[in-house]
């Protein structure tokens, strides 16, 4: 399926922080991310079915640092901050799409993508995966949650890169009408996914036949 499709679908079935840990993102169009104030917030401006739930396996840190990646953006945060109040460390026209927080020793963190209905397609809500996309399959384990299209072309990806740090890839709608892509290698915001965007699965499909497989085989 052509990834313009993609969006499409994105949009009509109904997100960065200071880097520590990658490099610089690229930007397009209109849109361009601005660190504002003390906290590690970078807001960006941008002119312009069927319910199925799984429950991610807990991330876990008794002390020091959390890193919550967005792309190649990625926040860091105190364990002691994030025990006294929630933050939202990335901005999209007004549009929180990730909300960290520590409940004892366990992050809990709630991450949308934004759906102009108010129906997000997808949603991580204190830590439990809602998948709102007909026809959409997705496949996790321990370490990792991927959510597909029809086509088995990934649109979200959740990874946990070690014990202290989390990354998010995917395509992303956000107010204004424009997307928010990223993958391992670049980060974006346009009117379109770029023709050679590409997400590199992490699970074999579909997901009744391969439950927690990778697609490289390694488990």
């Amino acid at each position: 399926m052509d990834l313009l499709l993609i969006l499409f679908l994105l949009i009509s079935i109904p997100c960065l922080g200071q880097t520590t840990k990658a490099g610089s993102a690229k930007t397009g169009g209109p849109c361009s991310p601005a660190i504002s104030g003390s906290n590690n917030r970078v807001i960006v401006s941008c002119h312009g079915i069927a319910n199925k739930r799984v429950v991610q396996p807990e991330f876990h840190e008794k002390s020091g640092m959390i890193y919550f990646s967005l792309g190649q953006f990625t926040h860091p945060e105190t364990v002691k901050k994030l025990r006294k109040k929630k933050v939202q460390p990335f901005i999209f026209n007004g549009y929180a799409p990730v909300t960290l927080g520590m409940r004892g020793d366990t992050l809990i963190f709630t991450v949308e993508l934004w759906s102009a209905d108010g129906h997000p397609p997808i949603r991580i809500q204190n830590n439990e995966f809602s998948v709102n996309m007909p026809g959409y399959d997705w496949n996790y384990t321990a370490k990792a949650f991927e959510v597909v299209n029809q086509e088995g072309v990934p649109i979200f990806q959740l990874i946990e890169k070690d014990s202290q740090h989390i990354a998010v890839y995917g395509i992303f709608p956000i107010p204004g009408k424009q997307v928010f892509f990223t993958n391992e290698r670049e980060t974006g915001f346009n009117w379109q996914v770029p023709s050679d965007f590409l997400l590199k699965p992490i699970f074999k499909y579909p997901a009744w036949k391969h439950p927690g497989k990778y697609a490289d085989e390694s488990n």
